[in-house]
């Protein structure tokens, strides 16, 4: 049944997102276009105001596909599990972890998507679909093994982001208020999903300074200054204890990361299956 609702959702999805897609696909194609203009006749002023005119809006589509998909996939949980197709959805023969699933695993593998789109858009509307990031992170001191924990965390990310404003909403529509009072459950979302980041924010910092404690040392020991000042004389060991406190930090934020929104995934389906109330 999870790869059922898993199709659905995508089915549903794509529909939409798909136009975004093309849409911006054609107007990178125009930047594209415009810049080939340029190169080949560069004393034609025209080209050269249409290339930047068309190369903002490139951009700006770029952004829209990578952000119209993220509040896409959570304007369409908040409408199939929150709100009037609920009704529907909650009396399928299945289980809230699935419904709940089946959302973050379509939304997060669009958002993994719209990177690609944006990849090639950005790509098509610059003539140019190869980078050298490789050599220029190496150039500045980043080693592979960093690169590819910077690339993973950054993926994690996504899932989190998702699992903040999900927890967020199910936390605003659960919400049990006196049936007297009239309130807003989006804006309880809201104000829910502010609290729910600045907690994350608080954690990871806890996190962050943990570690700087454990590689460094206290800094209110009476000999922080001096084991400082002897590790900054020694180049070769600045720039390894540098490469390390990289990796030790990403290690943290992707650990932080991976534990908060495990956290949020729980409690967002334990609060679907005990207080969802759609009256």
């Amino acid at each position: 049944m999870l790869g059922k609702l898993i199709r659905y959702d995508s089915k549903i999805q794509i529909r939409f997102l798909c136009g975004i897609y093309v849409v911006a696909a054609l107007l990178s194609g125009l930047s594209g276009l415009f810049l080939g203009l340029k190169r080949c006749f560069p004393n034609v002023m025209i080209f050269g105001l249409m290339r930047g005119f068309s190369w903002l809006i490139c951009c700006l589509s770029v952004l829209a596909v990578f952000l119209g998909t993220m509040v896409y996939a959570v304007l369409y949980f908040r409408r199939n599990l929150l709100r009037d197709e609920g009704y529907l959805m909650h009396t399928l023969p299945v289980t809230s972890l699935q419904l709940y699933g089946s959302k973050l695993l379509t939304g997060t593998l669009f958002m993994y998507l719209s990177i690609l789109v944006g990849y090639f858009c950005f790509g098509l509307g610059n003539l140019q679909f190869r980078y050298p990031v490789f050599d220029i992170l190496r150039e500045g001191g980043m080693d592979d093994g960093a690169f590819w924990l910077a690339g993973i965390t950054l993926l994690t990310v996504l899932p989190l982001t998702l699992c903040q404003f999900f927890f967020s909403l199910v936390l605003g529509y659960t919400w049990k208020m006196n049936s007297a009072v009239s309130v807003n459950r989006d804006l309880l979302s809201v104000l829910s999903y502010i609290i729910v980041y600045m907690v994350q924010q608080v954690i990871a910092l806890v996190g962050l300074l943990a570690y700087f404690f454990i590689k460094f040392g206290s800094p209110f020991a009476s000999d922080f200054i001096k084991r400082i000042t002897e590790l900054a004389d020694n180049e070769a060991a600045v720039q390894a204890g540098v490469a390390g406190y990289v990796n030790g930090l990403l290690r943290v934020s992707l650990a932080s990361s991976i534990l908060f929104g495990a956290v949020l995934f729980i409690l967002s389906v334990r609060r679907l299956n005990r207080h969802l109330n759609l009256e």
